[in-house]
């Protein structure tokens, strides 16, 4: 258009300027940039505007600010330019105090304003914003509630997103499978299950390739009947081939204990990528098959494929698991310190700590991370474990008495541990890290949530049947030799998945060989 001597018009500039941002292409941008300023008197808020917006999608932020302060007219969309610019490129500050400058100008934010500030992703910013949607009559507005759930899931506040999910008119699959994902990350795994099986009687409801990755994910919590399911939902709606669905999949049997399924899947896919291998290597690392983790990346390595950084942390994480490595203290005590930097609020890494220190005696120190979560409000998650009998999920928590089958499952405990002291299982009273009696350790040890669900597995399924639990926090030592007393009395497969690793007991063993 230049080369035929035609000038281009501020119509004609505003609308190419997105098309550099789709072709990576920030000279060029710049270019038409100096073009405007050289054959260009006088001001044009659209053009300008263009300019700004593109800017802050390449990251030039300093340009984008110069170029918006001298801007002798400015609209919303110039506002949102900017303060979206600074939103997405991580400056939540700047974002917030543009949005301050743009109230106090006597403009009114408008659902992309009020999109840009809650993708900030912080929870007391979130807050205010959802007040000011619903002040500003955008109560309805059904990209604004989605990016309103997505906040609250990704802070943890997973009960405030599924009460905007449930005032949702239309719900359509992004709305149900952030729900999905919240469920997931939370650790609620039978409010996953459900919530899925809900999804699933919406007729209107077409699953994507995200859905089925989330609910597999779901399914890893130790849902294998569930996890099948979804597989053959896989196979159902033409996802098969898909290189990051497949790897899904692998991942779901592998965190269910059922490696010969994830080999079976892994070997039948025609194309593989890193994460399929590397998802198979995690795999066999989890259950301390750290010799089966090594080969199979030394075959990943001759097929031609690169590793990266997540397949050496499974190959460290498997050889660390196949008892490769030791604890230290002053080690973990140094790993301590440096993770509270990084997350000054999770509670797990002080109660970690004190821990440690209780481990080593040391009681004065334990109590000191302690004192400091109670000061800060800050709370660990409760022990939780969970099971799958005949499809359907059962959650027990540490101590907890108000369970529907508290009597029958107290009953039966009191009956397994005689049995497993009788073979001679002796409570291991230093997993208790408080500075109570010894008695009231044992008291605190024999109704951990990992023994009140494999008592209630063997009282609910027949002979022969394997117990596949599933935990949210480490196993404790005291539970680790339990469950291998309990496979040897009980003739009974264990398959427990704790936060860091899979334990498979069987016959008196542990498949991590006392390494964890």
């Amino acid at each position: 258009m230049v080369v035929q001597e035609i000038r281009p018009n501020e119509i004609t500039l505003a609308s190419v300027l997105p098309a550099f941002r789709i072709l990576g292409n920030v000279l060029m941008g710049k270019s038409v940039h100096c073009y405007w300023i050289k054959h260009n008197s006088g001001d044009n808020v659209f053009v300008e505007t263009g300019l700004v917006d593109m800017y802050a999608k390449f990251g030039c932020m300093r340009s984008a600010r110069n170029l918006f302060d001298d801007m002798s007219v400015k609209n919303v969309v110039s506002w949102n330019a900017i303060i979206s610019g600074y939103s997405d490129n991580g400056f939540g500050k700047e974002a917030l105090w543009m949005f301050s400058q743009m109230r106090r100008k006597g403009f009114s934010a408008d659902s992309f304003t009020l999109m840009s500030l809650v993708s900030l992703e912080d929870l007391r910013v979130g807050s205010g914003i959802h007040s000011l949607i619903v002040r500003s009559g955008y109560e309805n507005d059904k990209l604004l509630k989605t990016a309103l759930m997505e906040l609250y899931i990704n802070c943890n506040f997973v009960t405030d997103a599924y009460s905007i999910f449930r005032d949702i008119n239309n719900k359509d699959l992004v709305a149900w499978t952030l729900m999905l994902k919240g469920f997931s990350k939370s650790g609620n795994w039978k409010r996953t299950m459900d919530h899925f099986n809900t999804m699933m009687a919406e007729d209107e409801i077409l699953l994507d390739s995200v859905s089925l990755i989330t609910i597999l994910s779901g399914c890893c919590s130790g849902a294998l009947q569930q996890g099948r399911r979804v597989h053959a939902l896989v196979i159902k709606t033409g996802f098969e081939a898909d290189t990051f669905v497949g790897s899904a999949v692998i991942d779901m049997y592998a965190n269910c204990a059922s490696m010969e399924d994830a080999k079976r899947h892994f070997e039948s896919m025609e194309e593989k990528d890193v994460a399929c291998w590397n998802a198979l290597i995690s795999g066999y690392g989890m259950i301390g098959c750290g010799n089966e983790a090594i080969e199979l990346f030394l075959k990943m390595k001759h097929s031609g494929l690169n590793p990266d950084d997540s397949t050496f942390v499974s190959v460290l994480c498997a050889s660390s698991h196949a008892g490769l490595n030791h604890k230290n203290f002053e080690l973990g005590v140094e790993i301590s310190r440096e993770l509270f930097q990084l997350k000054p609020n999770d509670a797990g890494y002080y109660v970690l700590l004190s821990n440690m220190y209780a481990l080593a005696g040391n009681w004065a120190c334990a109590r000191m991370p302690r004192i400091f979560l109670k000061l800060n409000n800050l709370k660990k998650n409760p022990g939780l474990s969970a099971i799958e009998i005949r499809g359907e999920f059962f959650t027990f928590m540490a101590s907890q008495t108000d369970h529907p089958n508290y009597s029958e499952i107290k009953e039966f405990l009191r009956g397994l541990i005689l049995k497993i002291k009788a073979a001679g299982y002796e409570p291991d009273t230093n997993s208790v890290f408080l500075d109570v009696s010894d008695d009231v350790k044992k008291e605190i040890l024999f109704h951990h949530s990992e023994k009140l669900a494999i008592a209630f597995g063997l009282m609910r399924t027949n002979p022969g049947t394997v117990i596949r639990i599933n935990k949210n926090l480490r196993i404790c030592n005291d539970c680790h030799t339990a469950s291998k007393f309990i496979s040897k009395v009980y003739a009974r497969v264990l398959a427990i998945k704790d936060a860091n690793r899979f334990h498979v007991f069987q016959d008196g063993i542990c498949s991590c060989r006392d390494w964890w």
